[in-house]
């Protein structure tokens, strides 16, 4: 039977929605769908129902690897009584890659990882349909080779704001998610951006079956930052942007490199397929991908580290497939081929991940394209003379094209189609790392309490000293759930906040603005974040840099 270790018994269940206690004293929530009963837990306030590790498709083991995900499925009991899961303990994440595999080798995780996690207030369930709250769908980063989504607890965002649904989702990473077969070809029993394919089908998952906790299918924001920003954006542009997911989206610090075709992936595949000994004379393509369902993760893993090592622009990260994604991310918003929805998306101020002062080394490490006219023009956009070293220049040129400029070109597209968009800056560092800068990512520390992530899956949650971080964290939280609620952040914010203005490229009061979000310094309640005009010399550079999508294919 599908998902056997879930299942603890077959029986009937006359209501939806049942608190017991469990003979551990915990409080347990049992919510009753159309098929499944699902059993999660009470917290101790009894303000928040989590129930982690709900599966939304078939583990994809044996043949279902590299497959795009089979919806789940439950078989009944005797007169058709439905299967009941416990849905109470945190689940196993999928397998890991390391961002840097000369540092560290990866492999912890599971294959059957499918699941997502369900933060909902305890009073959600038993609501009427009209009262069904906002859903927050958060997809997680790490480069999509890592990412464990409890290292990113919205516990504490249900227990400060219970009105709004929150699911976290898994999905396949590395290897497993995005590695791709040349050919393209279904016979090949391959299917490109399997782990995209994840996030869809956990998308219709949670529109045919959270309004049973409480969400209302018709009200979905998605978020994610980097990894998990770059997936927001590739479904506003999946099939040519005509999704019916989701309503509005988050997109934080999204990740734009360099994306390539399936045909393009050869040389990698091939490598991949070398090491990992399922390379033998007169394989076909098919032949190869049977042989690596067969391999042992171990081996899989190691065959993948290996490519990474060898070619730095041989990434497990979507694919421009012809079907799911005509072309790449910023062609395709230059076209205007996207979903037209209201956005709020940003970055923090110093991102970027440069590690010389050479243009054409750093940009040749993300972008497998760049002709020797492109580097020469990217060096014109950002002189050094402009910038307080070589250095800083082409820290600035990697950190917008890869990590900036994807959010400007994100409300400009927007404010065209009419959909009201917001913008911010976050400037407050992450305290617990070194150095002065706002480093990628330092957003998380602040809205996760104190989260930090490391290798494998592995993560530190560093508590607050001080009143004003707690503040700060409140305010940010209080931000993005007012626009989950109502497409502005402003609507149910926090007392005291300034007001942030949507998106305006016109003349006017609130031209170019955006919020630059700052913890308050002193011993004053006020909030520190404040309303800022956009650099026009910044926003220019964006431009420049876009009109290369094309080219360079980002």
């Amino acid at each position: 039977m599908p998902n056997s270790r879930y299942l603890v018994s077959i029986l009937v269940v006359a209501a939806s929605f049942v608190l017991f206690r469990h003979f551990t004293g915990t409080t347990l929530v049992r919510i009753e769908t159309d098929s499944v009963i699902y059993r999660g837990v009470q917290s101790k306030s009894g303000k928040l129902a989590t129930f982690y590790g709900i599966p939304y498709a078939e583990p994809p083991l044996g043949n279902r690897r590299f497959r795009a995900p089979v919806p789940v499925k439950y078989e009944s009991g005797e007169g058709n009584e439905k299967a009941i899961l416990d849905v109470q303990k945190k689940s196993a994440f999928c397998i890991q890659s390391p961002l840097d595999p000369s540092h560290v080798l990866g492999g912890a995780g599971s294959e059957e990882c499918l699941h997502l996690n369900i933060y909902t207030p305890s009073t959600a369930v038993t609501q009427t349909e009209s009262q069904k709250l906002p859903v927050l769908v958060y997809i997680h980063g790490g480069g999509f080779l890592a990412g464990n989504p409890l290292s990113w607890p919205f516990e504490h965002w249900v227990e400060q704001f219970p009105n709004t649904v929150i699911v976290s989702i898994y999905y396949r990473l590395s290897i497993f998610g995005f590695l791709a077969a040349p050919s393209g070809e279904k016979s090949a029993g391959f299917d490109a951006n399997a782990g995209f394919l994840d996030q869809l089908e956990a998308l219709k998952w949670i529109k045919k079956n959270i309004g049973f906790f409480g969400g209302d299918n018709t009200r979905i924001t998605i978020d994610g930052q980097s990894a998990g920003g770059a997936s927001v954006l590739l479904h506003l542009l999946a099939y040519g942007g005509k999704q019916q997911l989701f309503q509005q989206a988050i997109a934080q610090s999204v990740y734009r490199p360099g994306l390539k075709t399936i045909a393009e992936t050869k040389d990698h595949f091939n490598f991949v397929v070398e090491h990992a000994q399922c390379g033998m004379p007169g394989f076909s393509e098919s032949d190869k991908v049977d042989c690596l369902r067969t391999k042992e993760v171990a081996t899989l893993m190691r065959a993948a580290e290996a490519a990474q090592r060898h070619n730095s622009t041989w990434r497990y990260i979507p694919v421009v497939d012809g079907v799911i994604f005509q072309d790449t991310p910023t062609v395709l918003m230059n076209k205007g081929k996207i979903s037209h929805v209201p956005v709020l998306t940003g970055a923090t101020t110093d991102e970027a991940f440069a590690r010389s002062d050479d243009m054409e080394t750093e940009l040749k490490r993300w972008y497998a394209s760049p002709s020797q006219k492109d580097i020469a023009k990217f060096n014109r956009i950002y002189p050094e003379s402009g910038f307080a070293s070589k250095f800083d220049a082409i820290a600035a040129a990697v950190g917008e094209t890869l990590l900036r400029c994807a959010s400007e070109t994100l409300v400009e597209v927007m404010e065209r189609r009419g959909k009201r968009s917001y913008i911010y800056r976050f400037d407050e560092r992450n305290p617990t790392q070194d150095g002065l800068l706002v480093q990628h990512s330092a957003e998380n520390w602040w809205m996760f309490q104190g989260a930090n992530t490391g290798d494998n899956g592995t993560f530190v949650l560093t508590p607050f000293t001080k009143p004003s971080q707690e503040r700060f964290a409140t305010e940010l939280i209080a931000y993005w759930l007012s626009f989950v609620h109502a497409g502005d952040p402003n609507a149910f914010n926090l007392p005291g906040v300034p007001h942030w203005p949507a998106w305006s490229s016109g003349k006017g009061p609130t031209h170019r603005q955006r919020m630059v979000l700052k913890q308050r310094t002193g011993l004053t309640n006020e909030s520190g974040s404040f309303v800022e005009t956009k650099v026009s010399k910044e926003l220019d550079r964006c431009h420049a840099v876009n009109l290369m999508a094309a080219r360079i294919r980002f």
